[in-house]
């Protein structure tokens, strides 16, 4: 559904942009791959016992994806691996759309205003949002991910500051009975 989503957005509004899809990470068949060790060792005995649990009930059905609606509450969820990777492909799909639009930008035979107009954005589509962790969750490891790749030396240090500007993020949004006054 995302990608349709994605898709339609797309046409509609932002025809230069690229659709990236973010995987949902893979954390094998053990439940327990899921957490962050470090992270629940630093937790309050309280969210402890929420993660205690989470792995006691979901351990029989894990399919190896997180899926942060599994009934824990929103401090727990934190100690969750993220849910979604970054790999290397996106980043330097991003990195290479930025280069190219540089480049574009410094050659004197385009008009500044078409090239400014076509500047890549990215989107990143949800179509279901609880509390808008996941979105903004890959927001911060997309980040994190350019941080390091440029600390590297992979990519341009320049595209850290472009990105804040091309990112795009959308989610679907229902006014559930937690909403209603």
């Amino acid at each position: 559904m995302s990608s349709r989503i994605a898709e339609s957005l797309k046409e509609m509004y932002y025809k230069n942009a690229r659709i990236v899809d973010v995987m949902k990470a893979y954390y094998g068949a053990d439940i327990k791959n899921a957490i962050d060790w470090e992270k629940y060792k630093n937790a309050h005995p309280k969210t402890q016992k929420m993660i205690d649990s989470f792995i006691r009930s979901g351990s029989k059905d894990f399919s190896g994806y997180i899926k942060k609606s599994g009934g824990l509450q929103s401090g727990a969820r934190k100690i969750l691996n993220p849910g979604h990777m970054i790999d290397d492909h996106i980043v330097s799909n991003i990195s290479n759309e930025y280069d190219n639009w540089f480049k574009m930008i410094k050659d004197p035979k385009y008009d500044s205003r078409v090239t400014y107009a076509a500047r890549p954005n990215f989107m990143l589509v949800d179509e279901f949002v609880i509390q808008g962790s996941t979105v903004l969750g890959i927001f911060r490891e997309l980040s994190d991910s350019l941080i390091r790749a440029s600390r590297e030396g992979k990519i341009n240090r320049s595209i850290l500051e472009f990105i804040r500007y091309s990112l795009h993020g959308y989610v679907m949004f229902t006014q559930g009975s937690r909403f209603k006054s």
